[in-house]
């Protein structure tokens, strides 16, 4: 008789097996459904390191290259429409080509983008954000989150005369301040202490008056959606107070959750949101020839004006839907243990368990794509203001149908 570890490892490797013969049928589909974004991306790796620019947007056996996008679908170069639920990685709040912010632009193209001088456009769009976002009193642009903490962390070693930074175990705040794997080469030179994320007493334990900042995500975007308890923002909060370190709060993904940002939310409010002021009124010298550009200022605006409490309150609504029903698609078939969704509101990330975690999560990605779905491959799902309850149900019948085929297929 086997024992229940017997019958997990069994079961488990039964499942891999299913997964890498689904994997190996739905990549090529992939392939013969795609074969111009294949001969794009062979032309493009003659002059672009890695056939493209972004990482996060490669993958095997090649990525799917993009032509246009309206409301919350997006079209490929081989002519087949999505539904986008990955709306940029969060960045595309508004959906595709929204009439307004198009308007907008079109005005700006007429007197000029850039015209080296200060500009009232970013007048307005500082002025709305700090009217929206309670811990902002006062606002500095940049032209990435790279950017952004990069200047807030710089800013808190300045302010506070200390060099060493806490930041969190799979914490993402840019291209080079990922610590997935630790803090690696290629990280920017600060000197990072990593914390476990959402673990308040270790933070207790590693932070004292050495240290310049604290940085955290109040959900962790790339570490797969995973929310902080706010026992556990209270925590930094009363740890960066009784140290004297800055507290940051990199809501670069997070602050669409909410009105005023999701720190409103937990009610912990940070000393820089991604890049507020100093408390004291020292300077820092921060130019960027394309900071206060009339392109972004001008759509920024706009955006704020389009994101309401209402607007953000139904993408959330369709998100914890969308959330609980992978999450039960998951629980009510044999699969249970292999599948799930965290996250909040309209952003989440399915999740795979197990040993066949790898082949699952790719069979996910490319099984969406051959239904029509547009997701990340490592699982992201971002919602924007134009998916509909209808979309969030044809996307559920699919995460069914995934299920349902992972179960039946034969090793």
């Amino acid at each position: 008789m086997a024992t229940t570890a017997e019958g997990d490892f069994l079961w488990g490797a039964t499942m891999q097996a299913r997964a890498r013969k689904l994997l190996l049928e739905y990549q090529e589909r992939y392939v013969a459904a795609n074969p111009k974004s294949a001969d794009s991306f062979g032309r493009a790796s003659v002059s672009l390191a890695g056939g493209n620019t972004r990482s996060v947007l490669h993958y095997d056996p090649f990525p799917m290259v993009l032509v246009s996008g309206r409301d919350c679908f997006v079209s490929s170069e081989d002519g087949r429409e999505y539904v986008d639920f990955v709306s940029e990685y969060s960045a595309c709040m508004l959906g595709h080509s929204h009439p307004a912010v198009a308007e907008a632009v079109q005005a700006v193209m007429s007197r000029g983008i850039n015209l080296g001088g200060a500009s009232k456009e970013e007048q307005v769009l500082a002025a709305l954000l700090t009217e929206r976002i309670p811990s902002m009193a006062r606002v500095r642009f940049c032209n990435s989150g790279t950017e952004a903490n990069t200047m807030a962390l710089t800013l808190a070693r300045h302010h506070t005369g200390r060099r060493k930074i806490l930041a969190f175990e799979n914490g993402y705040h840019g291209g080079f301040i990922g610590f997935d794997s630790g803090v690696l080469p290629t990280t920017v030179p600060f000197e990072f202490v990593l914390a476990r994320y959402d673990d308040a007493t270790h933070v207790r334990e590693l932070v004292d008056d050495s240290f310049a900042a604290i940085i955290v995500e109040p959900m962790q975007g790339v570490g797969g959606m995973i929310p902080a308890s706010r026992r556990f923002l209270q925590t930094l909060r009363e740890v960066a107070d009784a140290t004297s370190a800055v507290l940051i709060f990199d809501e670069v993904v997070t602050s669409r959750l909410n009105y005023n940002a999701l720190q409103s939310h937990h009610g912990v409010f940070p000393d820089l949101t991604t890049i507020g002021n100093s408390a004291q009124q020292q300077r820092l010298s921060h130019s960027g020839t394309f900071n206060n550009n009339a392109f972004s200022m001008t759509a920024g605006a706009v955006a704020c004006r389009l994101i309401t409490r209402e607007a953000i309150a139904r993408a959330n609504a369709l998100g914890d839907r969308l959330r609980e029903g992978i999450t039960a698609a998951g629980r009510n078939a044999e699969a249970s243990p292999w599948m799930w969704a965290s996250g909040f509101g309209s952003m989440l990330n399915v999740h795979f368990g197990g040993f066949a975690a790898a082949e699952l999560r790719d069979l996910f990605f490319f099984f969406m794509l051959d239904r029509g779905f547009y997701v990340s491959r490592r699982g992201l799902i971002a919602l924007n203001l134009m998916h509909t309850d209808h979309h969030v149900s044809q996307m559920l019948g699919a995460v069914r149908a995934f299920v349902e085929e992972l179960v039946r297929a034969v090793p």
